[in-house]
């Protein structure tokens, strides 16, 4: 390792590692929400706002 650079194989696997986690909490996530009837993906401003917005 050097100073200058600093430890690239431990960052990368430490990055990968924070991405595979990520992935699997939000399939987790979503197999709940599929389990209990809730809808997937984020919740929308009602429509009323974006319409006020354009106008």
């Amino acid at each position: 390792m050097s100073e200058r650079n600093g430890d690239k194989s431990r960052f990368h696997r430490e990055r990968k590692q924070n991405i595979q986690r990520r992935k699997r909490t939000l399939e987790l996530l979503q197999a709940a929400a599929i389990r209990n009837g809730e809808a997937l993906g984020r919740k929308r401003m009602s429509s009323a706002s974006v319409k006020d917005a354009h106008e």
